[in-house]
């Protein structure tokens, strides 16, 4: 790994852990601890930016990759 790759990731880890305090029940289904941060619009260029996040639990994700257009309309993906 890169030393910059190595930086990006240790600061998401931080922001990481601060966003899932910030926001401990999903998102999506506003029942479950928030265990997994979802990134709307890929983790490429908005790796660090916390406004395309989204605090989800386990089973929210997984049904926001398996159903895309659903996922879409809802505005869980961009």
């Amino acid at each position: 790994m890169s030393k910059k790759r190595a930086k990006e990731v240790k600061e998401y880890m931080k922001l990481r852990q601060k966003f899932l305090e910030d926001f401990p029940i999903c998102e999506v289904c506003t029942k479950k601890k928030s265990v997994d941060v979802h990134h709307k619009d890929k983790r490429g260029k908005n790796y660090l930016a916390v406004d395309t996040w989204l605090s989800v639990c386990r089973e929210c994700h997984r049904v926001i990759h398996e159903n895309p257009s659903w996922a879409r309309e809802n505005n869980y993906l961009v």
